[in-house]
């Protein structure tokens, strides 16, 4: 079983949530209740207080030296519309895209529409526009999809998907086609494996469906880590999750996959 890993870019600057969304406010009541239930520090708590006035809030240099360091060929997802706390725009996202290309890692379209055919069709076309490349995959933000969802991303021209996720981590799935696009099912999603508090309970819960995924006879195991996450003022937990994830693996002796990797395996039944 091989590892596919990538990060969902959810957040780039703090001024992109500025009027147009709660996102801040909402991460300042949670972390002061996470606070008083000793889930996080004190220093964490009064860095997430100072977020508004620092000059990024996405971590996807750090992130990509990481990944480069440990043999990972990650991609990242942009948004190209607005949702749920991804509000930054098309502009403000293309020169980042350009910079994780220009650094040899993949990018891909972080979805918001999974209804509409013809909005899942402009997010495609728009990201195609901006990045320069013809084929790419994507995952919908907060991993949303109806019975409905893949074929339209199908029509639209993705090369793969992997927005597929059991949140109850009750069942694994293999990758499988759509049409022409492969759909890569989600296995494991950093909020939902490592809680605040808990990441020791969140690294052994990890493992335990990576080696669960080994054993269905999974071809290849699907991890997801947001990459603003990757900041020791902020969240140094879930920093640590990931880190220790990919020692895992890495000690374990998995070796990393990309996606358009994965899909050539696939489709010469390597």
């Amino acid at each position: 079983m091989k590892i596919i890993v990538s990060h969902d870019v959810d957040h780039l600057y703090p001024s992109d949530h500025f009027l147009k969304d709660l996102i801040l406010p909402k991460m300042w009541v949670r972390s002061f209740l996470h606070l008083c239930g000793g889930k996080i520090s004190w220093s964490t708590f009064c860095y997430r207080l100072s977020l508004p006035f620092r000059k990024r809030m996405n971590r996807i240099a750090e992130v990509m030296a990481f990944d480069r360091a440990n043999g990972v060929p990650s991609v990242f997802f942009f948004g190209m519309d607005n949702a749920l706390g991804m509000s930054y725009s098309r502009k403000t996202a293309e020169p980042m895209i350009r910079y994780v290309l220009d650094a040899g890692f993949d990018v891909g379209v972080h979805g918001v529409d999974y209804q509409d055919a013809a909005k899942i069709r402009d997010e495609h076309d728009a990201f195609a526009r901006l990045s320069g490349l013809t084929s790419f995959g994507l995952r919908n933000h907060y991993v949303r999809f109806d019975g409905q969802t893949f074929e339209k991303m199908n029509r639209a021209g993705y090369l793969f998907d992997s927005t597929w996720f059991n949140k109850e981590r009750t069942e694994l799935r293999k990758p499988y086609k759509v049409g022409k696009m492969w759909e890569f099912p989600l296995h494991i999603m950093d909020t939902y494996v490592c809680h605040p508090g808990q990441v020791e309970q969140g690294i052994q819960d990890t493992v335990e469906i990576i080696r669960r995924a080994e054993k269905a006879g999974m071809p290849y195991c699907t991890i997801l880590f947001h990459d603003y996450q990757f900041d020791d003022g902020q969240d140094p937990e879930m920093k640590r999750w990931y880190m220790e994830t990919i020692r895992f693996c890495i000690e374990n002796h998995y070796e990393f996959i990309s996606y358009r990797d994965a899909i050539r395996e696939l489709e010469s039944g390597t």
